[in-house]
């Protein structure tokens, strides 16, 4: 349907590339329209997750499944607040640790850095892998102030939940290799 298509950004990606929701299979994800032109979506409860010591030493924790899960299938949605002071953010190593800061190119973002948003739900615990570790994706959706975790492969009931931070997040920060315990 043409009037679901809107501007959507993978982050470490230009924010002018053009996605649509047609990835979105689940018709309880599907946007819904309550005015012209200006969609709303659901935020239903995620089935079969849960935060458990994750299988990178030493890093804490980390998002799990307790269900199989199909390529392309939407594991979460989570709505995402951005912060109003973005610059009393940028120093606090904490805080940037779980913030998602929009890769933008305005004048008003590099004066004053990029909006951060922080992720609700358990956006914030989903670690970081490398291809071919990766086993999902985020899909943000900036106008509307949330993203989607999206399924990559087929995940095995018990598996952690891994998305790619992309290049930008660890050139600000002192980043080691992550060694993943395997059972």
């Amino acid at each position: 349907m043409e009037e679901e298509k809107k501007t959507l950004f993978v982050p470490g990606q230009d924010p002018n590339n053009n996605l649509d929701f047609s990835y979105i299979k689940e018709e309880i994800y599907k946007p819904f329209f309550t005015q012209p032109d200006f969609p709303s979506f659901r935020f239903p409860c995620p089935v079969g997750l849960e935060i458990k010591t994750s299988t990178i030493e030493n890093i804490g924790n980390g998002v799990f499944t307790n269900r199989d899960i199909e390529e392309g299938e939407i594991i979460e949605r989570v709505k995402t607040l951005p912060l109003a002071d973005r610059r009393r953010y940028q120093h606090d190593q904490v805080i940037r640790d779980y913030i998602l800061p929009d890769t933008c190119s305005c004048k008003e973002c590099s004066v004053h850095g990029p909006v951060v948003r922080i992720m609700m739900g358990f956006g914030s615990f989903y670690n970081h892998q490398d291809p071919p570790n990766q086993n999902c994706k985020w899909i943000v959706s900036n106008p509307f102030n949330f993203l989607d975790f999206v399924a990559i492969k087929n995940i095995k009931a018990g598996e952690e939940l891994f998305v790619n931070y992309g290049e930008n997040y660890f050139k600000t920060r002192q980043y080691k290799p992550a060694t993943v315990k395997h059972a």
